[in-house]
This record gives structure tokens, sequence and C-alpha cells, in this order.
């Protein structure tokens, strides 16, 4: 440590003598150097006073007076019509040309060193003239000039001792401070690194032995920051991956309003790309919604929590449950909103009114006609065998129907939860639609319709069997029921390339155009024969496209109103 303040010591001590005593030929060089300079700017402002404008001859000696007056020089105007004034009045240098103009006549611009009599005072004429014939010549006194650049050396000199003197008192002051301040740091350092060994790594010697403290302790907490840096990364990495997969919009601002945080599920919602999300820093300029605003700026003024259902993007018909809470940032407060959609579960709620409704509905009827039935029962003679055996039989047919009723409300709560669960193989297509026809020859002998299977020995799907029965019997028992006495109903298959094609047509009474997608919903009827009217439950359509969606599949309907409908399954084609 004694070794390096003497070097530096040594070392000032030479910058102060360098500096009184700097050599006589270095201080002419820069006297030349700056002559060239002084040129070059004499010659800048003779082309700035001879371009302003030629002054008329009548203002040409006042002119002449203001720039002698303004340079301190002799000066010489002379105008384009070759009126020329001089200032100050003469005797003056300028009375006879020099070299000066012969150079300034040819090139435009000329000087001189030269004196005006032989023992006077040298002076430095410029001479600068345009095209037009105007001109303007000025001496300068050399000796004014060496006496200013005397004063400029000896206010150089001074300035040289007083900078470095200055420069000297720094450093001891800082080679002071120094050393208290790597103590002082050397032990702090040592104190977060708690105290461990130096690294062996550091060389010995190269430093002084704080320096080397300093560095062992910084070499310790910077792989301790190191660290600390790489986890709380990944944790923040780890929590934008998490808020980003949340199906709920996340918006976090500070007292200000400003972003504090925002996910991805939050900029879909209200149609925000990823520049503008990555450029807002108000929650204005990232979400425009008069609800959502008022809620934030209600939560940061009371610091109360806010909960409303809110509407967004009408055409879709989305709803939202709004809630926005209290967030501690920095000792101020905050505020943290989330959007949970409930479209979904509002229509969930809306079906399964519509559903007990219309359950109720179709429950009263065969109700309200085995409670007549009944009545008639109990108040008719029972001896008469054959009324009583018809009252019989349509108690039988109301029963059926309410038990048909419930085992299809069953079956299409079970799909709809989720809770039917398939075993898809491959099944012949032909014996199994030929075993399904056979079921209903009763009502098709009854009503002579003719059936047609036009489907290859060969040909298989790839379905769960007992569901795709279940879709089969639904089309073929439609087919019947909507169909003319004397009709026709088709059962065909076409494999394509991906996929397989059941049709199952008829020669019916057909589906008008505008109930043709209403026909899947829940009990939806299309007008038919008042014979058949309380035949159906009206689900079998619901529950065959809930089927054929529960196998990745697809189901189409083809009508003309009074000439039959033709329905089209596609299914996958399997392994």
């Amino acid at each position: 440590m004694r070794g390096r303040t003497a070097l530096l010591v040594g070392a000032l001590a030479a910058l102060l003598l360098a500096a009184a005593a700097v050599p006589l030929p270095l201080l002419r060089a820069i006297e030349r150097s700056e002559r060239e300079l002084l040129v070059q700017q004499w010659r800048t402002t003779l082309d700035a006073l001879l371009t302003s404008g030629d002054p008329e001859t009548a203002n040409l000696q006042a002119e002449a007076h203001r720039i002698a007056g303004l340079t301190r020089a002799h000066v010489v105007l002379r105008s384009a019509q070759g009126a020329s004034a001089m200032a100050p009045a003469p005797p003056s240098p300028l009375q006879e040309p020099g070299p000066e103009v012969e150079r300034a006549r040819r090139d435009g611009f000329g000087w001189a060193e030269r004196r005006w009599v032989s023992n006077g005072p040298p002076f430095l004429h410029l001479a600068r003239f345009a095209r037009s014939g105007a001109g303007i010549r000025i001496a300068l006194s050399l000796e004014q000039l060496a006496a200013i650049d005397r004063r400029r050396a000896q206010v150089a000199h001074a300035l040289a001792l007083l900078i470095g003197l200055i420069l000297a008192l720094a450093l001891l002051l800082m080679e002071h401070f120094q050393r208290r301040a790597e103590r002082g740091l050397a032990d702090r350092l040592r104190f977060a690194a708690e105290a461990e060994p130096l690294p062996r790594s550091i060389p010995r010697g190269r430093w002084s032995a704080t320096l080397e403290a300093i560095s062992a302790a910084s070499f310790k907490l910077g792989e301790r920051i190191e660290a600390e840096k790489q986890r709380l990364t990944g944790e923040l990495e780890l929590l934008k991956t998490i808020l980003d997969g949340m199906a709920e919009g996340v918006l976090a601002v500070d007292a200000a309003g400003r972003i504090l945080m925002s996910n991805a599920s939050l900029c879909e919602l209200f149609g925000v790309e990823t520049a503008r999300r990555a450029a807002a820093e108000h929650y204005l300029e990232l979400v425009r919604h008069h609800a959502l605003g008022e809620a934030i700026e209600y939560c940061l003024r009371t610091g109360s929590v806010f909960h409303q259902r809110l509407s967004f993007d009408a055409l879709r018909e989305r709803s939202f449950e709004l809630e926005v809470r209290p967030l501690k940032v920095g000792g101020e407060r905050g505020a943290v909103a989330v959007l949970v959609e409930v479209t979904r579960l509002e229509r969930l709620q809306a079906t399964r009114q519509r559903f007990l409704a219309d359950a109720s509905h179709e429950l009263r009827t065969p109700l309200t006609a085995i409670r007549s039935l009944a009545e008639t029962l109990s108040e008719s003679d029972l001896k008469d065998r054959t009324e009583v055996r018809g009252s019989l039989e349509r108690l039988l047919q109301h029963c059926d129907r309410i038990e048909n009723l419930l085992r299809d409300i069953t079956d299409l709560s079970k799909i709809e939860s989720g809770s039917v669960v398939l075993h898809p193989e491959r099944i012949a297509l032909r014996p199994a639609c030929e075993e399904i026809v056979r079921l209903f020859q009763a009502p098709l002998h009854r009503r002579r319709i003719e059936t047609q299977i036009e489907i290859d020995p060969e040909a298989e799907v790839f379905a769960d069997r007992q569901r795709l029965e279940q879709i089969l019997i639904n089309l073929i028992d439609n087919a019947i029921k909507f169909n003319r006495d004397g009709g026709s109903i088709r059962i065909a298959h076409q494999a394509l390339a991906d996929r397989d094609q059941i049709e199952v047509e008829d020669s019916g009474i057909g589906i008008p155009v505008d109930q043709r997608e209403q026909i899947f919903h829940r009990f939806y009827r299309v007008n038919r024969p008042q014979e058949e009217a309380t035949r159906g439950t009206g689900l079998g359509l619901a529950i065959v496209r809930h089927l054929v969606q529960l196998h990745s599949g697809a189901i189409s309907v083809d009508s003309e109103l009074g000439s039959g409908s033709r329905f089209v399954v596609s299914l996958p084609r399997g392994a």
C-alpha cells in the first residue's frame, strides 16, 4: 500500500513539472496553428459580411465604420458600382494594396503578413472579392494578436497548475477514502457470504489483502445472487404459464391503474393482440369496458370486494361472473379482477328448466288418459268384458308410453352427463340392419311398408354395437311412423375414404325446411297424422344425434315436404 502511494505522489509531481515548463517550440507551433485557424475564421467572417448585402454608395462609409468598430481592424469596403469607403480615416495600412488583393481578385480570397512602413508594426491583411465586383479588405495588427496569445498562454499555464493541484488533492483524498471503503466493504461482504474462507482460485499477492477479501466475498455473493435470480425467474415463468393456461381472465393493476399482470384469456376475450398487450401500461389501453372499469375503480377507491354478472360479446351471448378484490402492492392499494365465463352454466340451467317443463308436459298427457280410463272403469259395468278389455289395453298403451319416455330420458341424461362409455368394434352392418328390421315386422306388415337393404354383405363399421343398434332403431322407427301406408324404406351404406355413411330414407310426409334443425331438439315433433299423435316420446332424434357425436361422427337430414326424408349418419373409419 505504501509503495503504491509513493508511486502516485511521484506521478503527480512529474505532472506538475511538465505543466509548469511547456517547451517554447511547442508554443510556437501552437501559435502557427492558431494563425492558420485565425485566417480561416476571418475568411468565414468576410464571406458573411460580403454576402449579407451590397450597401448603397450613400451608406458605404457608415457600414465601413460599423465593421471597423466590431472587428477593431482597418476596413475598406468596395461596392459593385466601384465606390469605396475606408475606416478609420487615413493614414491606414490599407492605403496601398498588397499581394493579398491580387490573390483575392484571382481566387476570391487572399491574405498576407506585411508591414505598413519599413520599421512599422506588422499587420495581417485579408481581402475577399465577389464576382459582382463588391469586396472587403481588413488589416489586423499582429502585435495586438501576439499580446492576446501571450495572455492566453499565461492563462493556460495558470490553469494547468491549478488543475494539477486539484488533481493531486483529489487523488490523495480518493486514496484515503478508498482504503476506508475497502475495509468496510470487505467486512460487509464477508458477513453476507457467511464468513466462508476465501476461494483458492484467487491469486495472493496480485492485489492488496483488502481487495482479495472483497473479491472472494463478491465471488460468493455473486453466486448466491445468480442462484436467487434463476429461482425467481423460474417462479415468474411458471406463474405466467399457469395464468396464461387459465380459462378465466385475470387482470391486476396498481393504485394508479397501471397493469401489473394480465393473462391470455383476458386478451382473447377483449380481442387484444399480443403486441398491444405488451405495449399497454394502463388497463384502459388494454380493455375498454364501462362496467369492468367502474368495478376496478370502485375497488381501488373503497378497498371492498366487487361482484357482478356481466355480458360480453353480444354476438355470441357470452356471460361472465366478475369479481374484483383489493390487492396490496408495495404498501399501496391495488386490485385484481377475475372473469369467469358462466355461459355454458346458464345454458345448462336454461336447458334443464326447459327439459323439466317438456318432461312434465309429456308425462301429463298419458297420466291424464290413465286417470280418465280408471274413472271410466270405476263407473262402468264390469260385466261388459269387451269394454273392460279395451280400457285395459289403452291403459297398457299409456303405461308403455310412460315407460318409453322414462327410458329415453334416462338414456339422454346418461349420454349428456358423459357417463356412457363406448366399446367400439368392427360390426357387420347388413346382419345388424336385417335383425332390427325383423323387430318392426308387425307395424311394417300392418301398414304395408316395403323395406330395401342396399348394403354389401362384407360391409363393416367401427362403432359400439349397443349404441349403433339404438341409432338404427330410432331412425327406422321414425321412418315407419312418419311414412305413408304402402310406402317404402331404404337402408343403404357407402364407404368413403375416411368414414362410413349409413342412410335411412323413407317416402313419408317429409319435413318443412324451417324445422329440419329443430327435429334434433328434445320433445320436438313434426306435425303428422292424428292417428300417430300419441306415439313416440320426442327424444329419439336427440338421442341419435348425441350418440353419433359420441362416436365423433355427424348426422344430417335431407327432406322434401310430401316426398319423404333421408337421414345420413357419418361415422369415422376405425382401425
